[in-house]
């Protein structure tokens, strides 16, 4: 008898609202790294821009990616390693068509200095994608045969402790850049970001169907709280010193723990909005991208990275830029609903 199939997880509204948001985030920050002069980078405008494309962007939607994945009770071995084997070759595809194409096509038309080097280095680059699929990978074999939360918080505090010591190491193994790469184009190496989806895994636990999410968001929130605390003194009195300072991709324990007490804040925030004003139609726009976040962040970049050959990159004010990533998630949203409905009109059985 065949197995059944992976049930999609159950929704929970504040999550997914807060996944919408980082979606969102992503998107305003790519325009802004992409489109925006460098020096309006550093305008109040620019910094709020890029500030909020890092705590409440990638490590949430990575967190989130672990509660999500322990839920339904169909996810396990196989689904993790097929899903996460799809993810991976569909960041490399997504690199190919974002950077890889338009860069030859400067190239051969003269427009910049590209050459076949560059577009190279941008098919191989490590992002979400990938390191989302290596992820899913690790946490279906985790819950396979290690099924118990408390080991999976510890393997999540043991890569945060690790990690920094394997960063650039057999740096001619290009294969290693997926795991603990530091080349210039590994934005998301799994060491050290696969602690958010452990963590998230972790979190799940008190996210039970039926339960009464009052008590838990308020301990949650206490629990950010204290984990903000220690990750000052970690990074101030400690850590900065045995471990140095990293990136906002490389980062040592006590930037981790900054970064999860704040997601563990910001999540409680966004539950209590959802609560109070749960009929807000924006929010029915993030709910959607959150059920849809792979297409519509494949469809964002990709349309980011044609347009440079009309906007052009590093040319505009960051207003400007801020006017274009909106413009981008617009064109993004109609994209995926059209992407969406013709998915949905394509019986099963006939995709490939």
């Amino acid at each position: 008898m065949a197995r059944p199939a992976a049930l999609p997880p159950p929704r929970i509204a504040f999550l997914d609202l807060a996944r919408g948001l980082a979606i969102f985030f992503m998107i305003m920050q790519h325009a802004m790294l992409i489109y925006g002069i460098k020096e309006g980078r550093s305008s109040p405008l620019g910094m709020i821009v890029l500030l909020s494309g890092t705590g409440p962007a990638a490590p949430v939607f990575m967190l989130i990616m672990g509660v999500f994945f322990v839920r339904p009770k169909t996810a396990g071995l196989r689904y993790g390693l097929v899903r996460g084997l799809k993810l991976i070759a569909l960041g490399y595809l997504l690199n190919l068509l974002r950077f890889s194409i338009p860069v030859l096509i400067r190239a051969r038309s003269g427009l910049g200095t590209d050459d076949i080097n560059l577009a190279l280095s941008h098919f191989f680059a490590v992002d979400i994608l990938q390191m989302a699929g290596l992820s899913l990978m690790i946490m279906a074999i985790i819950r396979q045969y290690a099924p118990r939360p408390l080991i999976w918080l510890a393997l999540a505090a043991a890569v945060a402790l690790v990690s920094p010591l394997l960063w650039g190491r057999f740096q001619d193994y290009p294969p290693l850049a997926l795991l603990w790469g530091k080349g210039t184009y590994v934005y998301f190496p799994l060491f050290p970001w696969v602690i958010y989806p452990l963590v998230g895994m972790f979190y799940s636990r008190f996210l039970t169907p039926g339960r009464d999410l009052r008590p838990v968001m308020k301990r949650t929130a206490l629990v950010g709280v204290g984990i903000l605390v220690v990750g000052v003194v970690a990074w101030v009195l400690l850590l900065h010193t045995i471990y140095g300072v990293g990136d906002y991709h490389r980062n040592n324990l006590g930037d981790h723990l900054l970064t999860l007490g704040f997601v563990f804040v910001w999540l409680p925030f966004w539950w209590w909005v959802v609560e109070k004003l749960p009929g807000i139609p924006l929010f029915r726009l993030l709910y959607y991208w959150s059920r849809h976040v792979t297409a519509v962040y494949f469809i964002q970049w990709v349309l980011i990275g044609w347009s440079v050959f009309i906007v052009g990159p590093d040319e505009r004010p960051p207003t400007m830029a801020v006017l274009i990533g909106l413009a981008v998630c617009a064109l993004s949203d109609l994209l995926t609903r059209a992407y969406v409905a013709i998915r949905t009109a394509v019986p099963r059985a006939s995709r490939p």
